[in-house]
């Protein structure tokens, strides 16, 4: 192979790689986003406690979790 053709395919795996990268941390991002954004109800749906504020501190501590991890 000559060196120009080793390039462009050097260039075509960095491309692949990069988008590929960009879209896991757009849907890891999109994921955050909208469990951040139903906290809330996530919390009274699965977090069950007779104190409605406990339920979504316990919602966001998954969310703290989930994002510090």
């Amino acid at each position: 192979m000559d060196r120009v053709s080793e390039q462009a395919t050097d260039s075509r795996k960095l491309r692949r790689v990069i988008g590929t990268g960009v879209a896991g941390n757009v849907m890891e991002w999109y994921d955050f986003a909208v469990y951040g954004y139903l906290a809330a109800i996530i919390g009274t749906q699965f977090f069950l406690s007779d104190d409605p504020v406990s339920s979504i501190i316990a919602s966001y501590g998954a969310f703290a979790a989930g994002f510090l991890s």
